[in-house]
């Protein structure tokens, strides 16, 4: 059975790419073409060349997510660069991956702010940071323990430490005050590097091993 996508202007594509997937946004939709900004990985450009093939996946406004392979046909310029793409194929429908979660006690330096940060992550003074501590992570969020009472919706800057510190930002979702009359917060990752993302990953799988040796596996999900 074939697979009709329909695309519309300002939804995301994730092009993948050797380092991972670059982010772009859809600009124009005609009947045979796409056109799209040029995507960025890293705060790289991709060079993207004609008659190139990459694979994309693209989530439509109905909560589909599809994976397919498109190829480059050209590339023009209103107002600013931009690269056309052709009809896509090889479509298949997919389910993102639900990250595991774990169960997981570490430090966590966070700085919590109302306003979305406009500054580099790691411009901000670590003076300014407190100190909480992480109930359970996954690739795609935490739950961290704080003393003070934040609201839902603020941002949150963290340094975590899975091996080696990472720099995320992330935002509240949910929060609950545990018996110590201290707040335990659900943060989703809003702004994290996908290598970064891996990294968090590959030490949560590493946990996971360390976790099925010494007690079963019973700590994650």
């Amino acid at each position: 059975m074939s697979i009709n996508i329909k695309f519309h202007p300002n939804t995301i594509l994730e092009v993948l790419t050797e380092e991972g997937y670059a982010k772009t946004t859809i600009q124009e939709v005609e009947k045979d073409t796409i056109a799209i900004f040029i995507p960025t990985i890293n705060n790289t450009y991709l060079t993207m060349r004609p008659n190139e093939k990459y694979e994309v996946i693209y989530n439509d406004r109905k909560g589909k997510v599809y994976k397919f392979k498109v190829d480059v046909v050209g590339r023009k310029y209103d107002k600013v660069p931009l690269v056309i793409l052709g009809q896509p194929y090889d479509i298949r429908k997919i389910q993102r991956r639900k990250y595991v979660r774990i169960s997981h006690t570490g430090i966590v330096n966070y700085y919590i702010t109302k306003n979305y940060p406009k500054n580099k992550l790691n411009s901000y003074d670590i003076l300014d940071f407190k100190v909480g501590y992480t109930v359970d992570l996954s690739g795609g969020g935490l739950k961290i323990r704080v003393a003070e009472k934040p609201q839902l919706k603020d941002y949150i800057i963290m340094h975590l430490n899975v091996t080696e510190e990472i720099i995320v930002l992330g935002q509240i979702v949910r929060i609950e005050q545990d018996y110590e009359n201290k707040y335990v917060c659900g943060v989703d990752f809003l702004e994290i590097e996908e290598q970064e993302r891996e990294k968090v990953i590959r030490y949560i799988f590493m946990e996971m091993r360390r976790m099925l040796k010494t007690s079963g596996g019973d700590n994650f999900e």
